[in-house]
């Protein structure tokens, strides 16, 4: 036996030595390429990030050089007629604001006709030398053929050029009337940005890489390059024409990313390998032990002394002879139908266990399920019905998040007694689970009994109880099914009805109780159906979006939309948006229907901005849906797909969600004003939200209710009045709803109100409809010839 045992060990020992011999370089050959495939991969896609980040830093940039460029301000300065332009326009703020160091302004034979370059500003310490230096640069662009070719077309560019060895922004543009429909360029104006180490290191941060950038010399690689040199990586990824220009290029030095991976998978591999050959050293022991017959010996004996009764002494014991002289395979037999039995007689046992709560001691669901077929099919002919009682605990969640679990668990077992104490036999209790009790009643002589029993479980529990010293108010909401013996329902209807009862309860009232009724069937019926014909209208785009005017107080002239929500459905019509609003809300769709929306208002709203360049759009969203975790990022992935201006679509939030206290939301509301989405606040004035986080919010404007508009010569005047003085002290826009006749509109301009939307002017609209309706008003008022650049009037 030792030999044989010896023998496995040292073959054992072998094999594995031999494994570790060819483990270890085999592996390096298999990991070795993913390593690198992954590596390479990485940075591909890391410069990929760093190739986004520069343009959408170009891309800023043009956009708000187009904004000043296609102003009828800046056209007026070419004319000669704004002398003092710069100081109204281009004060220190307004640098610090877009981030830029200088500007230029050109005639369009490329003529300087004004340039400014701070005092104090990024681009040179030596202010002497800034301006000269500047001037160069002037000159340089007034030569460039480049400059010339932005003259002829509408579109502005930004590039990376390089000066003295710097890297510079450059974003140049055409100067259009936006009144002009002939779109004459009247000059050339110039964004300069010095790429300085304080704002390089800002975008290393964005891009999580560190890089510079340089001119594109002869021989640099026309394509993205990357290389590996040992342990380190080096990348030049040229910037392509179009935001960025091709005269630039962004280079990379940095370690390979998976140089502490490599030696520590070596070093797991070897340490795998050492722990592996022990385990077979010691498994050649045992198997050396167990290839002879001593295994039977030992389950000879264990046998016996189990039916012998002498369990403790079991493991260890050493062979009785005279044990091993009978016939080991009968012992086998009966000792196994002896065990047999106990092993039958305690699965009773296990079985009584698993059907009853721990915590409360009551019947569990499985229980329930297993009594109830049995409780359906036995009982009188006539008359007489099997009761299902469901018991919700109101304001359960509630304890346990203030007072702890262990303060919900006494509770449970007070509860508990209190519905056990009902349970009078033939009754059953059960906990099906939370805070959920059922109670099944036998042999009830009519519904009207059925409702006494459940007042007076209801009852029970409708008291302040003390847990751990403190007051808990609590009531139950309990939903009542019959089954009448003469034509039992099966266990599954009866188990749907009365939870279609628990939920008619739930919905009425704290502490309510309701018997299952079709009615209350068919509206659950109805509440299932309308969130599936929701989920498929989400799929096939079906919601639609209607816009409604906001028009100036003083001139009625239109300044934007409301996107409404609309759904018709095949085969039920027209749906009610605040029915399937709630619809939403409940299966938690609202996110879904809340983009949905948006993206069909954005798609009205586009070709109107050929009528109207500056009319803005607000869409309503819930404070659920910012609350969901890639709502915000679908919504910026919209703005970007239709090139929306962030400062042109406004999010409008009630006041009453608003209010709602919780970090997320807050962290939702800071990345919209990071987004630059301006923010308004809607039905104010009847909501619950604190003035102090107005302040903190400072929301680019308000929307007073429209009940206080159809009240403005009682309280609802004082209100909007104490509404407009708010946000004057705040600097917020105020728009006034349900405007219905020319009284109230001359009431609230007089009061100062600065937007109005309602019936007065028009109700919300859609497809052709709205494009009537917006040629027909610019065919009444005076066309709109000078617009304030982005950020000023509606949503300012």
């Amino acid at each position: 036996m030792s030999s044989l045992r010896l023998r496995t060990l040292l073959g054992v020992s072998l094999l594995a030595a031999a494994l570790l011999v060819a483990a270890v370089p085999l592996s390096r050959l298999m990991l070795e390429p993913s390593f690198d495939q992954f590596e390479l991969d990485s940075a591909q896609q890391s410069m990929e990030r760093l190739r986004l980040l520069l343009q959408s830093e170009a891309r800023t940039f043009q956009e708000v050089t187009r904004d000043y460029a296609h102003w009828s301000e800046t056209v007026a300065l070419l004319r000669g007629n704004r002398p003092h332009w710069r100081q109204k326009h281009l004060d220190d703020s307004v640098f610090t604001l877009f981030d830029f160091d200088a500007v230029l302004i050109a005639s369009p034979d490329l003529q300087r006709s004004f340039s400014f370059v701070p005092a104090g500003g990024r681009l040179w310490a030596d202010e002497a030398e800034s301006n000269t230096l500047f001037k160069q640069l002037e000159q340089r662009w007034l030569d460039d053929a480049e400059t010339r070719s932005v003259l002829t077309v509408e579109r502005p560019r930004a590039d990376i050029e390089f000066h003295q060895g710097e890297p510079y922004l450059v974003a140049r543009s055409s100067v259009l009337d936006p009144a002009d429909s002939t779109r004459t360029a009247h000059g050339l104006m110039v964004w300069l940005r010095k790429l300085d180490a304080s704002r390089l290191a800002v975008m290393h941060r964005a891009a999580q890489l560190p890089f510079s950038l340089q001119p594109h010399l002869a021989g640099m690689p026309s394509e993205l390059s990357i290389e590996f040199n040992g342990d380190k990586l080096s990348a030049v990824m040229p910037l392509e024409s179009g935001h960025l220009g091709d005269g630039a290029v962004a280079l990379v030095h940095m370690p390979r990313p998976l140089v502490e991976q490599r030696h520590a998978v070596e070093q797991t591999i070897w340490w795998m390998l050492a722990v592996a050959i022990a385990a077979c050293a010691l498994l050649g022991f045992g198997v050396a032990d167990l290839l002879v017959g001593r295994r039977i010996r030992r389950l000879s004996v264990l046998i016996h002394r189990l039916r012998a009764g002498n369990v403790d002494s079991v493991l260890g014991a050493a062979p009785a002879r005279g044990l091993l002289r009978r016939d080991e395979i009968d012992n086998l037999s009966d000792d196994v139908r002896r065990i047999s039995r106990e092993i039958e007689a305690r699965l009773v046992g296990v079985r009584e266990q698993s059907e009853r709560d721990f915590l409360t001691g009551l019947g569990n669901r499985a229980r329930l399920m297993n009594e109830l077929p049995a409780a359906l099919g036995v009982g009188p002919d006539r008359g007489r019905y099997l009761v299902l009682m469901l018991i919700d605990l109101d304001g359960f969640k509630q304890v346990n998040d203030t007072l702890g679990y262990h303060a919900g668990d006494a509770l449970l077992r007070e509860a508990a007694l209190r519905i056990g104490d009902n349970a009078l036999p033939p009754a059953s209790a059960y906990r099906l689970g939370g805070d959920e009790f059922a109670l099944l009643v036998p042999q009830v002589d009519s519904e009207t009994l059925a409702e006494q029993i459940a007042v007076r479980v209801s009852m029970s529990l409708q008291t302040t109880r003390i847990v751990d010293g403190r007051h808990v108010p609590v009531s139950a909401s309990v939903g009542i099914a019959l089954s009448a013996y003469q034509q039992p329902l099966d266990a599954s209807e009866m188990l749907i009805r009365a939870d279609i009862a628990l939920l008619d309860a739930k919905n009425s009232e704290r502490g309510g109780i309701r018997l299952f009724s079709e009615h209350a069937h068919n509206a659950f019926r109805d509440r299932i159906e309308l969130e599936s014909l929701l989920r498929g209208a989400l799929k096939e785009q079906a919601l639609q979006a209607w816009l409604q005017p906001v028009v100036a107080s003083g001139n009625s002239r239109v300044v934007g939309f409301e996107a409404l929500a609309r759904w018709h459905d095949p085969v039920r019509g027209w749906v009610e948006p605040g029915r399937f609003i709630a619809a939403a809300e409940r299966a938690q769709l609202i996110p879904d229907v809340d983009l949905c929306v948006t993206e069909r208002a954005i798609q009205l709203w586009l070709p109107l901005r050929s009528y109207l360049p500056r009319a803005r759009l607000n869409v309503n969203v819930s404070a659920k849906s910012l609350l969901a975790a890639d709502f915000l990022p679908r919504f910026a992935e919209l703005l970007n797909r239709y090139q929306v201006p962030a400062k042109l679509l406004a999010v409008e939030l009630t006041e009453s969600e608003l209010g709602i206290s919780d970090e997320r939301l807050e962290a939702a509301l800071a990345e919209l004003r990071r987004l630059q989405v301006p923010l308004i606040v809607d039905d104010f004035g009847v909501g619950a939200s604190s003035l102090s986080r107005l302040a903190r919010l400072r929301p680019a404007g308000v929307k007073i209710d429209g009940s206080f508009v159809r009240d403005l010569e009682g309280d609802g005047g004082r209100i909007c009045r104490v509404v407009l003085e708010l946000a004057r002290e705040l600097g917020m826009t105020v728009t006034a709803e349900f405007v219905e006749n020319a009284y109230q509109a001359e009431r609230l301009a007089e009061m100062g109100c600065h937007f109005q939307q309602g019936f007065r002017y028009s109700a919300a609209l859609s497809g052709d409809r709205l494009e009537r309706w917006v040629s027909e008003r610019l065919r009444l008022e005076m066309p709109i010839s000078r617009d304030p650049p982005i950020g000023a009037g509606f949503l300012s």
